[in-house]
């Protein structure tokens, strides 16, 4: 404010919250600040005269976090999935940021909002009471069209026995395809955020081939919305029958990825984004009729934004990618899938194959309670085959009820429109 300007009640509220906010984030989450006035009248004017009195209360240096969990969840979970780092200076920003990526872990809600408090010994921590949230559930799809079945079965938790690990198996049955997965994840090592994980999946199509796909990665943080990966990855494909078009083969390789997240809510989000970039290069052996050796790769990525625009409303908009960028036209047993309830809905699980994907999907989300969200949507899905490009549109509705297990949904999809 300069001299001679006019008072107005908002902004003298508004600057006294910037001063707080600027202490609050600098080591003093006491401060506080107040306003007086001195009023004179001099030539039949009133001239006022602003003070700000601040109290900036004690200087912060946080050495833990104090959890009062109402469940089995360690307090050595919370403090790790919050990046917290001992000896910090009281920063407002960076609890509330790692308030907000604890609760996109899924596995405690925050029953008290975290204030600082010292010990008995005289040092100053975090205090949080969390309760634990239900985070291992059991689901299923079953799917039928063009008289066929499909189906599959999930078992997942995201914090086993209180320790943040998590683990999933699923098991996917079709006419022709067979598919095991098995993902482990350790969430940090000692004081460490730094989580390693393991993957292993088997992939039987009919007589045609078998693939076995291991990977081991770790996962590490760079910020309170971004993390980064690195991992290893090994691939043998088998033909299923003598004289098959897919040729034996091995492929070693390295991946890597970053993840962007400000959703707030790990299955049903009313707001924010979530980008994911990937990329992998391989070797790649192939022998039988051919005996080739060359260096492939491949990259891909996705986004999910929920965008509020009511109370009671919520635009989802979904998008993705995945593709070979060298070689440009790998064996079939290379390509991935798209298809089914998790990227397009109104076909078969898995019905469409590509070295190339690119799916999206718009959804407004109606939400009457917070814990259902019915919905109408739109998917697109097109793939390159070794021919051309084909896309796929389907429509339908669905409802998703979030209980105490997990996520219950029903959707309806029909396959609308088919361009070549």
């Amino acid at each position: 404010m300069r001299y001679g300007d006019t008072i107005l009640h908002n902004i003298m509220l508004l600057q006294q919250e910037k001063l707080v906010e600027y202490f609050e984030n600098n080591g003093y989450p006491f401060a506080s600040c107040t306003t007086t006035a001195l009023i004179n009248e001099m030539y039949d004017k009133l001239l006022i005269e602003l003070s700000l009195i601040i109290e900036i209360g004690h200087y912060v240096i946080l050495e833990r976090v104090d959890a009062d969990v109402d469940g089995k969840t360690k307090p050595s979970v919370i403090s790790h999935l919050m990046l917290f780092k001992a000896n910090s200076i009281y920063r407002q920003r960076n609890i509330d940021r790692g308030i907000r990526r604890l609760n996109r872990a899924g596995i405690v809600s925050i029953t008290r909002q975290p204030y600082p408090a010292l010990d008995t010994r005289g040092k100053w921590s975090i205090v949080i009471g969390a309760k634990d949230m239900p985070a291992t559930s059991v689901s299923g799809v079953l799917g039928y069209a063009d008289e066929k079945l499909s189906g599959d079965i999930e078992f997942s938790s995201r914090n086993i026995a209180g320790t943040g690990r998590a683990a999933s198996f699923s098991v996917y049955v079709s006419e022709s395809d067979r598919e095991i997965e098995i993902y482990y994840r350790e969430p940090f090592i000692g004081n460490v955020n730094i989580a390693p994980d393991i993957y292993s999946s088997w992939e039987k199509y009919d007589s045609t081939y078998s693939t076995r796909e291991h990977k081991l990665g770790v996962n590490f943080p760079l910020s309170f919305e971004l993390d980064s990966y690195i991992g290893l990855v090994v691939r043998r494909t088998v033909p299923g029958i003598a004289g098959s078009a897919v040729l034996h083969s091995e492929e070693f390789g390295l991946e890597g990825g970053l993840t962007y997240t400000t959703l707030n809510h790990p299955t049903l989000p009313t707001r924010g984004v979530k980008i994911s970039t990937s990329i992998t290069g391989e070797y790649l052996h192939r022998w039988g009729s051919n005996d080739t050796e060359e260096i492939g790769s491949n990259g891909g990525a996705s986004a999910i934004m929920a965008i509020p625009t009511m109370m009671w409303l919520s635009l989802w908009f979904r998008a993705a990618g995945w593709g070979w960028l060298k070689p440009t036209i790998p064996p079939e047993s290379d390509w991935e899938y798209i298809g089914g309830w998790q990227n397009l809905r109104g076909y078969r699980e898995n019905q469409f194959s590509g070295c190339r994907l690119v799916w999206g999907t718009l959804e407004p989300r109606i939400i009457p309670v917070q814990s259902i969200h019915i919905f109408p949507f739109m998917d697109f899905g097109s793939y390159r085959d070794s021919e051309k490009w084909n896309t796929k549109i389907g429509y339908g509705a669905g409802v998703e009820f979030l209980y105490g297990g997990g996520v219950f949904s029903i959707e309806y999809g029909i396959g609308a429109v088919s361009y070549t």
